[in-house]
């Protein structure tokens, strides 16, 4: 009888060393659970962190890419149905190029210049209007790309005429067009544009004010280019196409008032400084 006694205990304690050890594995198996639980949430949560964070970044993108657009459009409106803002924009940096002040928009000059404009197209042929107190420049475009006329190729024809001014010389009435654009003394202008009813011809009349180009002036109001060189746009940056017709050589007037040929956006092309392809050309006496 006593031997029994002592086997139930015996087997007695086994089961509850057993029950122990099962506790025992049962509270680590759910402690590595609860660990595998909370890893996957963190790693679950730094999934959604990231893919929060990469949304962010597409509606970044997508907000850039809205800015750019509507940048684009608002500056092509402008600059497509406003020529005014775009024709300073640029003819103000290649004043600054002979380090003249810029010239601002003038909207009684941009109306008699527009007006002008309208008439060339009636007259079909390029013809300098009675002036009153300011310079006038004109330029016309013919052929089936006539309504392409751009500033960038009445400007290389006007500009261009750089590589004969000769900075030593008073007497420099054969290149008024460059003389015009540059002329320090002119604060203000205006300009017009107009095609024919043929749509043949496109015509662009210039206004600034003061004038420029006064007898035995030139001198002291077309100052040298501030880099010590003649610098000119090539043809194939500006993409000039067809050919610019302008009037014959100008003469300056006995009123000392303008008379040189100009387009409505004739400096258009010049973005900035940087932007301009150049060739370096030696100075012609």
């Amino acid at each position: 009888m006593k031997c029994f006694i002592r086997r139930n205990k015996s087997e007695s304690e086994t089961t509850d060393i057993q029950i122990e050890l099962f506790a025992s594995s049962t509270f680590i198996i759910i402690i590595i659970i609860i660990i595998i639980i909370i890893i996957i949430i963190f790693i679950i949560l730094i999934l959604i962190l990231i893919l929060l964070l990469l949304l962010l970044l597409l509606l970044l993108i997508v907000i850039i890419i809205i800015i750019i657009i509507i940048l684009f459009f608002f500056f092509f409106f402008f600059f497509i149905f406003f020529p005014e803002i775009n024709y300073f924009a640029r003819a103000n940096i290649l004043r600054a190029l002979h380090g003249c002040k810029p010239i601002a928009y003038d909207s009684s000059l941009a109306k008699q210049a527009q007006a002008y404009a309208e008439e060339l197209t009636k007259r079909q042929r390029l013809v300098k209007s009675r002036r009153g107190n300011y310079g006038e420049n004109l330029a016309m475009k013919t052929g089936l790309e006539a309504s392409r006329l751009s500033g960038a190729e009445v400007t290389l024809m006007w500009y261009g005429e750089i590589m004969r001014y000769d900075f030593d010389n008073q007497d420099q009435s054969s290149c008024g067009h460059f003389c015009q654009v540059i002329w320090d003394e002119t604060t203000r202008a205006g300009f017009g544009l107009a095609k024919s009813a043929d749509g043949q011809s496109v015509y662009a009349v210039g206004h600034y004010f003061p004038p420029g180009n006064f007898i035995n002036q030139w001198s002291s109001h077309v100052p040298r280019p501030l880099a010590g060189k003649i610098i000119v746009p090539t043809a194939e940056f500006i993409g000039a196409k067809t050919p610019v017709q302008a009037t014959a050589e100008p003469q300056p007037a006995a009123d000392a008032m303008s008379t040189v040929v100009c387009s409505h956006i004739d400096l258009q092309f010049f973005t900035d400084a940087a932007e301009m392809a150049v060739i370096e050309l030696p100075r012609l006496g």
